[in-house]
């Protein structure tokens, strides 16, 4: 019989039926079996996320329905995968589009130019230039929106079940939901942006506006997935998802574009 001293349940074996921790030895503290513990845990890491990844890109959907339905152990955790991206996403932002410049946010009419008063306020009670202001925001909106992200989450998820006949569990259409996000950030905001470094500072585009292009890019490609998604998850006929596929990532450059930047100019003016 072991004591567990992690709740105190007597229990048999080598790990404790109640709180689920190991019985240590003196063994788990040898050099041998942390580095053992280390090769374990890098070579789980890696194979579980790269198939995840794969699967994502791959079989747009699948990761979700697996997952809803159970078959978890060969995933990485979905929400875990979306917040490393995310932590790349804002160590190396090659697109700023999730979190753009001041100067850009303040020209805004929903947002920007209407709080153009506070911004006044502000340069007026600590003396900035708009050069401070600007260095001060960017510090400020880079912290807030490492939390922010993750309200994508949740309002894809509101977007699924709005637009689904199926009224399933709200976890299945969060699990969904942080699938999408994660191959939109991934792809829109990190990969794409990088392919596309070559070819700006070429001039390829020098006499097409390089956003317009991006922009038909992104749309091109979301559709196709989106389509290949509600496919393999909704497993419907082709029109309701193809008319879906064309109504939700309206919503989500919407969301993104007013409301997500709203949220975010605003919370930074205020932690200045």
């Amino acid at each position: 019989m072991n004591t567990c001293k992690n709740c105190g349940n007597t229990f048999t074996g080598k790990f404790c039926n109640a709180c689920g921790q190991k019985v240590y030895s003196d063994n788990d503290k040898s050099l041998h079996h942390i580095f053992t513990e280390l090769f374990h845990f890098l070579t789980h890491f890696e194979g579980t996320f790269f198939l995840t990844l794969k699967t994502i890109f791959t079989k747009p959907g699948q990761l979700s329905l697996d997952y809803c339905n159970g078959i978890r152990k060969k995933y990485f955790k979905p929400i875990s995968l979306y917040l490393l991206i995310v932590i790349v996403y804002l160590i190396i932002p090659m697109a700023r589009g999730l979190n753009p410049p001041f100067r850009e946010m303040k020209s805004q009419t929903l947002f920007g130019i209407n709080n153009s008063e506070k911004v006044e306020s502000i340069k007026r009670k600590y003396n900035y230039s708009d050069e401070i202001i600007g260095v001060k925001y960017q510090k400020t909106s880079d912290k807030i929106s490492k939390i922010l992200l993750f309200i994508f989450i949740p309002f894809g998820a509101l977007a699924l079940f709005l637009l689904s006949f199926k009224r399933n569990f709200a976890f299945d259409y969060f699990i969904f939901s942080t699938e999408i996000n994660t191959f939109f950030v991934l792809s829109f905001f990190i990969l794409l942006p990088t392919l596309m470094i070559p070819f700006s500072y070429l001039n390829v585009f020098k006499h097409i506006d390089y956003d317009t292009i991006l922009l038909i890019i992104v749309s091109l490609i979301y559709f196709i997935y989106l389509i290949k998604a509600f496919k393999a998850y909704f497993k419907e006929k082709i029109f309701w998802r193809t008319l879906r596929a064309m109504v939700f990532p309206v919503l989500h450059f919407l969301f993104m574009a007013k409301i997500y930047r709203f949220i975010l100019y605003y919370l930074s003016l205020e932690f200045l």
